[in-house]
């Protein structure tokens, strides 16, 4: 076994493969490397903030859907409404000229 500033060669003693290379863990490892060496419970921590990040996101998105839905169902009952009242005036209309 010999060192190699940080990297350390040595055989592997479950595989037998020889000259592989180690890496310490410390700060100089990439950040997306350093979520695979977090304690669990952070890990958790994170993924839970994601997740209620998405979720309250989602939340949001469908209750401005929901109101715009509400919206658009008013409009279409009053047109609705509308189109009855114009449908009475026509057969009114009808009555009037016979």
């Amino acid at each position: 076994m010999h060192l190699n500033h940080q990297n350390i060669k040595i055989d592997c003693p479950l595989c037998q493969a020889t000259n592989i290379s180690l890496k310490l863990i410390d700060a100089a490892l990439p950040e997306e490397i350093m979520t695979y060496f977090q304690p669990l419970p952070q890990q958790l921590e994170s993924m839970f903030a994601v997740a209620q990040f998405q979720y309250c996101g989602m939340n949001e998105l469908i209750r401005s859907q929901k109101q715009y839905i509400d919206k658009l169902i008013t409009r279409a009952e009053k047109q609705r409404q509308l189109l009855v009242a114009a449908k009475d005036e026509i057969a009114k209309a009808a009555n009037y000229k016979e």
